[in-house]
């Protein structure tokens, strides 16, 4: 599914009435304005895609699935999420700093 941002940019350049939004999590899921419904859409969609597509892969494997958050709207997304999780904003960054280290030593 496509990112954050992606969604925030498309809706601006797809709809002539509509604009990017500052991302950030809004205060409920019914919005008083357009800025606030396209950020409870943004966030609150994407966490329940989240949620929504785990639980399938879940049925169609008989797995429990350990759930890790990353990226950079990952805290935003997080705090919506209601499957158990672990937040790492920095799992790609921390990849690439091991790799750099142990190309320093090779």
């Amino acid at each position: 599914m496509p990112g954050i941002r992606l969604m925030n940019e498309s809706l601006a350049r797809g709809a002539s009435m509509l604009f990017q939004v500052p991302v950030m999590t809004p205060g409920q899921a019914l919005g008083k304005d357009t800025t606030a419904n396209i950020q409870s859409g943004l966030l609150y969609g994407t966490a329940g895609a989240v949620e929504k597509i785990i639980g399938e892969i879940e049925k169609e494997t008989g797995l429990k699935l350990k759930i890790v958050v990353t990226g950079g709207y990952g805290a935003l997304v997080s705090g919506l999420l209601k499957k158990r999780h672990k937040l790492k904003t920095y799992l790609t960054l921390k990849g690439l700093e091991i790799i750099y280290k142990r190309n320093l030593d090779a």
